[in-house]
């Protein structure tokens, strides 16, 4: 495990419950918190996020609550937009704003 997480993971054993901002543990000494913290979902360690209306915090999740690794995605995997209603919109609106500039005259 590299040093990062290392020093991740003892900083949010150390919190307990208490949730802490990406901010916070680059304070507290990890150089990168957004890829210590991927590496930390890698080793298997359950990691939860907590929103609130300003921040989004992490804390490690309850014993017991293993959590598998998160995976890459690829191009496959994201959600499709069908071309025909993408076109069709857009069809649409130039149909729209041709009709409106023939009532402007």
């Amino acid at each position: 495990m590299a040093t990062d997480t290392a020093v991740l993971l003892d900083l949010l054993r150390e919190a307990g419950e208490e949730a802490v901002t990406l901010d916070e543990l680059a304070v507290a000494g990890v150089r990168d918190p957004a890829r210590a913290l991927h590496a930390l979902e890698e080793a298997g360690h359950a990691v939860q996020r907590v929103h609130d209306n300003r921040f989004t915090c992490v804390r490690l999740a309850p014993p017991g609550e293993r959590l598998p690794a998160p995976r890459a995605t690829t191009v496959a995997d994201r959600p499709r937009i069908p071309a025909a209603g993408v076109l069709g919109g857009i069809a649409l609106l130039a149909v729209v704003a041709a009709g409106a500039r023939r009532s402007a005259r």
